[in-house]
């Protein structure tokens, strides 16, 4: 296989309409790492038959792929990994605009939250990893630089596809772009006062 670097890695998301069932990719996002691979778990046969080895062989008993997808927070395909994050989420025009959308994602108290797709293609091979749950999300906001975040995945092992990468043009978030409240409850939100750059630095 020809070598290649990690800058030539494309990824696409695609929400799942059925947990399991591979989607063609909605979003193909701008990453600034991906380590998505597939994973193995295997028994091993530690039986002997009269030789020193410690074990016969052994057989693979679970199959899956995990790792980690990072880049900037942007307006249009961040949006799948909070759903994937929260579980659910309410959109509707925003106010007085006719193509504004405003987004409301809360949790959804279970453990069947929609899944994705990640689709990962490099000059070598273009694999989908269906079920791709979301194991843990970081977001990063320091004050002058990007919002940038860190999703790691648990899937299926990745099968054959065959997506076009087709990127669309979205707004990235910078620190400035962030409000930030304090309440003592969730409905107080709104009326609190915000804080300024110097409170939360």
């Amino acid at each position: 296989m020809a070598n290649f670097i990690g800058r030539l890695i494309e990824v696409g998301l695609g929400i799942e309409k059925t947990r399991g069932d591979a989607e063609e990719s909605t979003f193909w996002v701008d990453k600034m790492n991906c380590t998505v691979d597939d994973t193995a778990e295997v028994a091993i046969d530690d039986s002997t038959v009269g030789v020193i080895e410690d074990s016969m062989g052994g057989e693979v008993v679970r199959e899956g792929a995990q790792g980690e997808i990072s880049g900037k927070v942007r307006d249009i395909s961040f949006g799948a990994i909070l759903l994937a994050a929260f579980g659910s989420v309410n959109s509707g025009l925003e106010s007085g605009e006719s193509d504004v959308y405003n987004h409301a994602f809360t949790v959804k108290n279970d453990a069947q939250h929609p899944s994705l797709t990640v689709e990962v293609k490099n000059p070598n091979q273009q694999l989908a990893y269906a079920l791709a749950m979301l194991e843990s999300l970081e977001i990063t906001a320091e004050v002058g630089k990007y919002v940038e975040y860190t999703a790691s995945f648990k899937s299926k092992k990745g099968v054959s596809a065959s997506g076009t990468p087709t990127y669309t043009l979205e707004n990235p978030f910078l620190a400035k772009h962030i409000v930030v409240k304090i309440a003592d409850a969730v409905e107080n939100l709104e009326s609190a006062e915000a804080l300024t750059y110097r409170d939360w630095e």
